[in-house]
């Protein structure tokens, strides 16, 4: 067989099999997520001596690199409720990865990590400052379909300021 030959057949091989590999993978769960979480974390230790509970929102972006390991980002707006006359809110964008420990079907037990930054925002008796901190989590969560249940605990200004954290998100949209 002519190199010419061998080379065109096998890139007619693999050109079909790239259309079959695409034709089985309709079924299947798309890699892409963007969702929505609300969230309310608990300030403990010195934090929780300034801060309130805090509620909020977090835009969420995932994207599935291996069948157990995924990508995601998360950014978004908490507020704390007042506390010893001192209100604080948060801005956080994080970076990370989940990894999941179990799936069946559309059900996954996982845990995450996020490393990102955080502009920290504090309101003490008329006068108000803020500042961008590292901030990161760490924590567990449960899937099934579209909902996404975690706990985990969050550290908006890693080494200063602690919360416990839980969200409950919702898959907007997959592509």
């Amino acid at each position: 067989m002519r190199p010419l030959s061998a080379t065109l057949l096998a890139s007619a091989f693999l050109f079909l099999r790239a259309g079959a590999l695409r034709a089985d993978d309709i079924s299947k769960p798309k890699p892409n997520q963007i969702g929505v979480e609300p969230v309310i974390a608990m300030p403990v230790g010195d934090f929780g001596d300034g801060a309130g509970i805090g509620f909020g929102g977090l835009a969420r972006y995932q994207r599935q690199l291996f069948p157990k390991l995924r990508i995601t980002g998360r950014a978004g707006f908490l507020y704390h409720l007042e506390k010893n006359d001192v209100s604080i809110y948060e801005v956080p964008f994080v970076a990370g990865i989940k990894y999941d420990f179990k799936q069946d079907g559309d059900t996954r037990i996982y845990a995450g990590s996020e490393l990102g930054f955080c502009l920290v925002g504090a309101k003490v008796m008329g006068s108000s400052d803020s500042n961008t901190n590292l901030a990161m989590s760490g924590g567990v969560g449960y899937e099934r379909g579209k909902l996404d249940l975690r706990a985990q605990i969050w550290l908006p200004d890693v080494g200063d300021a602690m919360a416990i954290m839980a969200t409950v998100g919702y898959a907007v949209t997959a592509f």
